[in-house]
C-alpha cells in the first residue's frame, strides 16, 4: 500500500483500531499459519455437507428449459456480486430426476471445482450444479458468508490441490479434507459485519477510480477522433466524407479503406527462408498486450512458435479480434517489439502499413471509438466466441491526409494525450493496490491475524449502500489479486 492510499483508507475507519495482539496458536496447516487460540481448525466436511453435480442428457429436450436452477463454472465466473440468482440454463423435474444432481437450499455455496477451480457464489434460492461444481451446505458451526470469505481467500490453495492431465479438477476428497479456521459463531458475525463494511468502502473507491478512468479515456477518445478526422488546422476547408461517423473531413484529404493502405494478416511464409530454427522471436499472448498499447513479450526460438500462431514484424499494428478484447481496445503498435519478427495469439488481426500511411497514424485510426463500436456490431460466430471478421477490417474507412500531415498529427497526439495516459496509468496502479489491499485485509481477518472485534463494535449497524450495490460495478473474477 502506497503512502498516499493507506492514510486515505485508515482515516475513513476501514482499518482503524485493528488489534494484532490476540493470543495465537499453531494451526498445523501451512496456509493458515497461527490462528487465535480460541478458534478451531476443522476440515470442510465437518462444517458443511458437500453435494456433487451432474448434467442431464443434452440430447433430451424435455430435460431442459424448466424451472430448476442449474449452475455451471461459467455462471459462477460471470458473477459481479457474491450472490447468484440462477444460471444461464434451467432444467426440468424430469431432467433433475435423470442425472443424480441434488438441490441445495438458499444460503448454500456453489464452488467451481473444474476449469477453473475456485469461482464462488452464495445461492439466493435453491439450485443444483453440473459436474464442474460442488455445493456446500453449511451446518450450524459456520456462517455461509464467513465461509465465502474464507474460501475466497483460499482460492490459490484450492487451485494447488487440483489434479488432472486434460484439465485441473479439485476432487471431492481434497475439497472435503480442506482445512479452514472456524471462530465462535458470534465472532464470525462480527467478522462478516466488519469485512462487509470495509469491502463496500474499498469497492466504492475502486468504482470511483474506474469512473475516473472512463472519463479520462472518453476525453482521450474525443481528442483522437477530432484530430484523426479533422487534422490540426481549425480553419481548414472541409468536404463531406461520405461516411456517417466522420461527417466532414479536410478538403485535401482522401477517404480510403484499410485494405488500400495496409496489408492485412501478412503470410508468415515471407519470413520462413530467413528464420533458422533457433532464431529469437518475440511471443505475445493476448494477455501480454494492453488496452493502452503496451506489450510484454517473451523471447523464444522460432521453432517453438512457428506453427499455429499469428505472425507479425516490427512496426506492424495488432488489433484484437475476439470479444471483449476488441471492444476493450486491446491492440498495439509494434515499434518496440524486441525482435524483428514476432508471433502471438491467433486472436489478433495484423495490419502492416503501406507506403501511403504512417504506421503510427494507422494505429491511431484503430483506436478511434467508432472503429470498436462498428467492429463489435459486425462480429460473427457463436455467442461467447464472436470475432471481428477480416472483411470488416478490410473495408473500414479512414480519413487519409498527406504523409507529412500524418506525421504532424502523430506528434501532436503524442504530446496532447501524454498527460492523460499518465493519469490513466496512475489510476490503474491505484486500483491494483486497492485490490491487493482488500485481498490482504480479508485474508488477515479470516485467518485471525487481525482481531476486528473492537473495530466492528464502532461501526454503524447499517451502511447506506448494500454490498450488492457496491459490487455491481466490479467483476470480481477480473480483479487483480483475486
Amino acid at each position: 500500500m502506497t503512502a498516499d492510499l493507506k492514510p486515505y483508507l485508515i482515516q475513513r475507519g476501514v482499518t482503524r483500531v485493528l488489534c494484532s495482539n490476540v493470543p495465537l496458536k499453531p494451526s498445523g496447516v501451512e496456509w493458515l499459519g497461527d490462528v487465535p487460540a480460541h478458534w478451531t481448525v476443522r476440515r470442510l466436511r465437518t462444517v458443511a455437507t458437500i453435494i456433487n453435480g451432474a448434467t442431464p442428457s443434452t440430447n433430451t429436450p424435455s430435460y431442459w428449459n424448466g424451472e430448476i436452477s442449474w449452475l455451471t463454472p461459467e455462471d459462477l465466473g460471470r458473477l459481479t456480486t457474491r450472490y447468484i440468482e440462477g444460471g444461464a440454463r434451467q432444467i426440468t423435474q424430469e431432467g433433475y430426476n435423470s442425472c443424480g444432481t441434488s438441490l441445495a437450499p438458499a444460503g448454500s455455496l456453489a464452488i467451481s471445482t473444474r476449469a477453473p477451480i475456485g469461482h464462488l457464489g452464495i445461492l439466493r434460492s435453491a439450485a443444483c450444479v453440473n459436474q464442474g461444481c460442488r455445493l456446500l451446505v453449511p451446518n450450524q458451526a459456520i456462517h455461509s458468508t464467513y465461509l465465502y470469505y474464507m474460501l475466497k481467500t483460499a482460492r490459490f490453495e484450492l487451485e494447488a490441490l487440483g489434479q488432472g492431465s486434460t484439465f485441473m479438477e479439485l476432487s471431492q476428497g481434497k475439497l472435503s479434507g480442506f482445512a479452514v479456521a472456524v471462530p465462535p459463531l458470534p465472532e464470525q458475525t462480527t467478522i462478516i459485519h466488519y469485512l462487509d463494511y470495509a469491502d463496500r468502502r474499498i469497492r466504492r473507491y475502486i468504482s470511483a477510480k474506474q469512473r475516473l478512468i472512463s472519463l479520462l479515456e472518453e476525453q482521450r477518445q474525443t481528442i483522437i477522433h477530432r484530430t484523426i478526422t479533422r487534422g490540426l488546422d481549425p480553419n481548414v476547408r472541409l468536404k463531406p466524407s461520405g461516411v456517417l461517423w466522420m461527417d466532414h473531413v479536410p478538403a485535401h484529404w482522401e477517404v480510403a479503406t484499410l485494405k488500400r493502405v495496409a496489408e492485412l494478416n501478412p503470410s508468415k511464409t515471407e519470413a520462413k527462408t530467413s528464420l533458422a530454427v533457433d532464431t529469437p522471436v518475440t511471443f505475445l499472448p493476448m494477455a501480454h498486450v494492453g488496452t493502452e498499447g503496451s506489450i510484454d513479450g517473451e523471447i523464444l526460438s522460432a521453432s517453438a512458435v512457428w506453427n499455429g500462431f499469428t505472425y507479425f514484424r516490427q512496426n506492424d499494428v495488432l488489433v484484437a479480434k475476439i470479444t471483449p478484447c476488441f471492444e476493450n481496445g486491446k491492440g498495439a503498435f509494434l515499434d518496440s517489439l524486441p525482435t524483428e519478427i514476432g508471433f502471438g495469439s491467433t486472436e489478433f488481426h495484423v495490419l502492416r502499413a503501406k507506403s501511403s500511411v504512417s504506421p503510427q497514424f494507422l494505429y491511431h485510426t484503430t483506436k478511434v471509438a467508432e472503429f470498436r463500436r462498428l467492429g463489435a456490431s459486425a462480429m460473427t460466430g457463436a455467442a461467447g466466441q464472436q470475432r471481428v471478421p477480416l472483411e470488416f477490417i478490410a473495408n473500414h474507412p479512414l480519413a487519409l491526409p498527406p504523409l507529412p500531415e500524418q506525421n504532424g498529427i502523430v506528434a501532436h497526439l503524442g504530446k496532447t494525450t501524454a498527460d492523460l495516459d499518465t493519469a490513466i496509468a496512475r489510476t490503474r496502479r491505484q486500483i491494483k493496490l486497492l485490490h491487493e489491499y482488500r485481498a490482504r485485509l480479508i485474508a488477515d481477518v479470516v485467518t485471525g491475524k487481525l482481531d476486528v472485534r473492537e473495530a466492528a463494535a464502532r461501526l454503524p449497524d447499517v451502511d447506506p449502500a448494500p454490498t450488492d450495490e457496491a459490487e455491481a460495478h466490479i467483476n470480481p473474477g477480473r480483479e487483480t489479486g483475486e
